[in-house]
C-alpha cells in the first residue's frame, strides 16, 4: 500500500465525515465502524471509520479513519483523527 496515497484517501473520508451533519454523525456513535473498500495503486484497501465522543471537550464527536491494506510483508494500519464541534443550525 502506498502511504501517500492511503493518507490522501484518509484525508479525504475524514473531510466527507466533517462536511456531514453533527446529527448523522451523532447517530455513529457507539455503531459499528462504517466500513468501504477502495483501490490504491492495485491494492485493495478497506477504509474503517468511528465515530465517538471526544472525552477533552463537550458534545465534540472524535473521528477516526484507518487504512487497512497490504505491504510488502505484513498488513499495515494508517490512521488520522478529526474532531467535530456542533454548530448551529441556521
Amino acid at each position: 500500500m502506498d502511504n501517500q496515497d492511503a493518507y490522501r484517501e484518509l484525508a479525504r473520508t475524514l473531510d466527507e465525515y466533517r462536511a456531514k451533519p453533527y446529527s448523522d454523525l451523532l447517530r455513529l456513535v457507539g455503531a459499528a465502524p462504517q466500513l468501504h473498500c477502495v483501490v490504491i495503486q492495485g491494492d485493495e484497501v478497506t477504509i474503517e471509520v468511528r465515530v465517538s465522543r471526544d472525552g477533552q471537550r463537550a458534545n465534540c464527536l472524535h473521528i477516526e479513519a484507518a487504512a487497512l491494506g497490504p505491504s510488502c510483508w505484513r498488513l499495515e494500519r494508517m490512521e488520522k483523527h478529526a474532531t467535530v464541534a456542533p454548530t448551529e443550525e441556521p
